[in-house]
């Protein structure tokens, strides 16, 4: 009789001992398929700050839509490559906003008065104003461009805002000849001539120009290797067509550049605020940065280079035409890392410490009363983690007990 029972006993403590181990089973493929997540952050390159999000490893979410006063959002990058909502995330990832600096721009409208037709120009606010030739008009000497509060505008004036300038005009003198012939007063018109010296360059004709009149569209003389800038009188100053003159003769100097001329550069100098030692690179302007170099620092992980007001400056932007100073922005590398233990109302134990890179030593195993059996240590994003693992990250994690429960009936044979 007694045989019989201790047999059922046995029995019934196998059958526990499997349902516990299938429970194990089922929970570490839970935690295996469940509770992987990865969480991105975002660097907005401002004071702007956006919340961290946790989501399923190997997922997508939807990216946040920004703005900056002055920029252009031209999108989020991840490694300096653009990214989209289908970018497909699985791992915990830093996404960069990149900007790009807006420029705003101003329209100056020529009113010419009845005079020729002069085309509209835009230039970037702040800009200097480089005024166009002084239209022509038949009788009649141009003055100057006036806008509408009689403020007459020179070469080099800034111009901040959308401008219309009105062209101002005096009539031609003209001198009255008597002929004899008739015995009638005919006005003539007398006349000058403008001669070029091209500098080597290719020939150009003489032209007459009647006194009174306004230059017309002067010659474009061509030189091999050089560019054409403009034409100037024996003092240096710029004569376009539609210029006013005196009523002599004149030569015109051709002026040259160089097509071959070194352009302009600004240079760029790297302080890695106690790194390796990084040579300054020079940028030409206009050009955006390409290659920027990545510092090494002892005991350290380079995060990003800033500008003096803690700008992210990225591969692929665009700066102004001076020298800047970029400074290196770190953060300390961890060593090692602490494991915490959660037992859930089992036995409590201090936590240890792993070496980054090293393997887990033997975990311990804790106890519960009440028909408890230990199955797994868990940790979130990571799973169930064992003696002798090795584990790709070295951030401190607390693993937290997994349990099942048993029950032995009082009464075996019921």
């Amino acid at each position: 009789m007694e045989e019989g029972k201790t047999k059922k006993i046995i029995l019934y403590s196998i059958i526990t001992v499997l349902s516990v181990a299938i429970l194990v089973v089922l929970i570490l493929i839970l935690v295996k398929i469940g509770t992987k997540t990865v969480t991105i952050s975002f660097n907005t390159g401002t004071e702007t700050r956006i919340e961290e999000r946790e989501i399923e490893r190997d997922s997508k979410t939807e990216l946040p839509v920004i703005t900056r006063e002055g920029y252009t959002f031209l999108g989020w990058y991840v490694d300096d490559v653009k990214i989209e909502n289908d970018y497909i995330f699985n791992k915990n990832t830093v996404v960069v906003a990149k900007w790009e600096l807006n420029v705003e721009t101003v329209i100056v409208r020529f009113d010419t008065n009845g005079g020729s037709t002069v085309d509209s120009i835009s230039l970037k606010k702040g800009d200097p104003i480089v005024l166009p030739a002084y239209p022509s008009k038949n009788g009649y000497n141009c003055a100057g461009w006036y806008d509408i509060s009689g403020r007459k505008y020179q070469n080099g004036d800034k111009i901040n805002d959308n401008l219309t300038l009105y062209a101002k005009w005096n009539e031609a003198l003209k001198r009255e000849t008597k002929i004899e012939d008739n015995k009638t007063n005919d006005p003539k018109i007398d006349t000058f001539i403008v001669s070029f010296n091209t500098d080597g360059g290719s020939s150009v004709n003489n032209i007459t120009v009647n006194c009174g009149n306004n230059l017309p569209v002067l010659p474009t003389p061509t030189k091999n290797g050089y560019k054409f800038i403009a034409w100037n009188d024996i003092n240096g100053k710029v004569i376009s067509g539609g210029a006013s003159l005196t009523c002599e003769n004149i030569t015109l100097y051709a002026k040259w550049e160089s097509i071959n001329q070194t352009p302009k550069t600004f240079k760029v100098t790297f302080d890695t605020k106690g790194g390796n030692t990084i040579n300054d690179i020079t940028v030409n302007c206009g050009s955006k940065l390409e290659n920027l170099p990545t510092p090494t620092k002892n005991g350290y992980k380079f995060i990003a280079w800033n500008d003096i007001n803690g700008k992210a400056i990225l591969n692929g932007a665009s700066l102004t035409c001076e020298d800047i100073t970029l400074y290196a922005t770190w953060e300390k590398e961890k060593t090692s890392y602490t494991i915490t233990f959660d037992s859930k109302g089992g036995t409590s134990f201090n936590p240890i410490t792993v070496k980054c890179g090293d393997k887990i030593p033997n975990l311990p195993k804790p106890v519960k009363s009440g028909n408890y059996v230990f199955a797994a240590w868990l940790v979130k994003n990571i799973g169930a983690i064992n003696s002798g693992q090795v584990l790709s990250t070295c951030e401190d994690i607390t693993a937290v007990a997994q349990w099942g429960q048993y029950t032995i009936p009082e009464n075996p044979r019921s």
